[in-house]
């Protein structure tokens, strides 16, 4: 008895007295990784070498989750854990890491991976299963799936677009296309004429003179709050009120991050002359373009170095403070100015029709192609609802996704 303890103890460590009842040992076949072997093949992400529990009596346990054991000691070493980077291709790393999943699709092994948001552990087996159809996403050991649709998630400092909703006391409630509403304070606008004070009692009772249900606005979001919640600001001359154009909605996981989110979309081969604000919301607004270079109640001169807006709005002088609360829209919106719109908004349809990622280049190149296939875009169309046959749509796309952004 006493020289199978021995042997055994000499198997697990050379050190009895300082282990513990269960010691691991991994029978791992992972390829060298030294640069002086030759390569080899690469190691599947997801395979765990599965590890042996090791009494000192010499019998072996396999550490498993329906073991009884496990629970002394976890199913996998510190070097089951280490990702054998050398031993794969750059190209390979990345054609891993974007997968498309549906539900109930096996991600990876529990023993291996921590299971994330959109993910579920299989009742019977140690897989990590899918929830939801989207995107697996990796982040070190945890392994999440991100939905292909969703409402979007706030971030402080993101450019929104949102309406109201409600009108309640000292704040408005916002939809910005969140799980839940955004709360605008009426400490966080400014007040008509750009007087630098306090909110009072009188302009609490002037609240809807500012803002009503179902106004449009484009904010910043200003905090976070525990219930993933946020609160919004309009602190910036190019932040209030929106008119002079027409609202278009897309997915929020298509928007790109942009420098500027205010965009003069310019054209004169194409007669294009519009500005959009790309929310991150999916909110994406079209109208008549505004020059931010000047004020527009000023007779001409350039804008002041005090007057200059920086940020995701981009840089320049914003609105008139004055008519920034103003519900009338300009009276000299020609039809020509509703034809650029029109074909624009049409353009950004295609684009989340087709999950294509959504940006002021993409919208230039896709308003560019579909001169091609449905004439300029002050011409009378023949189809007004071009947009929607998929027999067009679809060689649109190819073209663009091809780059051939330019037709003719």
């Amino acid at each position: 008895m006493e020289t199978t303890l021995g042997q055994g103890a000499a198997t697990a460590s050379s050190s009895a007295d300082t282990l513990p009842p269960f010691v691991i040992l991994a029978s791992s076949s992972r390829p060298s990784t030294s640069k002086n072997t030759a390569k080899s093949q690469p190691r599947l992400k997801g395979s765990n070498t599965p590890s042996r529990l090791v009494h000192y009596s010499g019998e072996t346990h396999p550490a498993s989750s329906s073991s009884r054991l496990s629970r002394y000691a976890p199913t996998f070493t510190k070097d089951d854990m280490d990702l054998d980077d050398d031993s794969m291709e750059p190209g390979d790393a990345d054609q891993d890491d974007i997968r498309i999943a549906v539900a109930g699709t096996s991600i990876a092994s529990s023993h291996v991976f921590m299971k994330g948001h959109g993910t579920f552990l299989s009742p019977n087996s140690d897989e990590i299963l899918s929830s939801m159809c989207g995107t697996v996403e990796r982040v070190n050991k945890l392994i999440s799936v991100r939905p292909a649709r969703s409402r979007y998630a706030a971030e402080v400092g993101d450019l929104v677009i949102g309406r109201i909703t409600e009108v309640g006391p000292k704040r408005w409630k916002v939809d910005i296309n969140a799980k839940t509403d955004s709360a605008l304070q009426l400490s966080s606008i400014n007040l008509p004429g750009g007087i630098q004070r306090r909110k009072v009692e009188s302009d609490e009772l002037q609240m809807r003179n500012f803002f009503q249900e179902n106004d449009l606005l484009v904010a910043e979001v200003q905090m976070m709050f525990q219930d993933n919640s946020s609160a919004l600001h309009t602190r910036s001359l190019r932040y209030g009120k929106l008119k002079n154009g027409v609202l278009v909605t897309a997915s929020p996981n298509l928007i790109q991050r942009l420098k500027s989110h205010f965009v003069h979309l310019k054209d004169d081969d194409l007669s294009l002359d519009v500005d959009l604000i790309i929310g991150l919301n999916g909110y994406i607004w079209i109208a008549k373009h505004f020059p931010y270079n000047q004020p527009s109640n000023s007779s001409g001169g350039p804008a002041t170095t005090a007057e200059q807006q920086r940020g995701l709005a981009g840089e320049g002088v914003g609105m008139d403070i004055d008519a920034t609360y103003s519900d009338q829209n300009d009276p000299d919106l020609s039809v020509e100015l509703r034809h650029q719109i029109q074909r624009v908004a049409k353009c950004i349809h295609i684009l989340d029709a087709y999950h294509h990622p959504i940006s002021d280049v993409t919208i230039h190149s896709l308003v560019s192609i579909s001169t091609a296939y449905v004439g300029h875009i002050l011409q009378q169309q023949q189809q007004q609802h071009w947009h929607r046959d998929p027999n067009l749509t679809s060689l649109m796309m190819v073209q663009l996704r091809s780059g051939s952004n330019l037709a003719g």
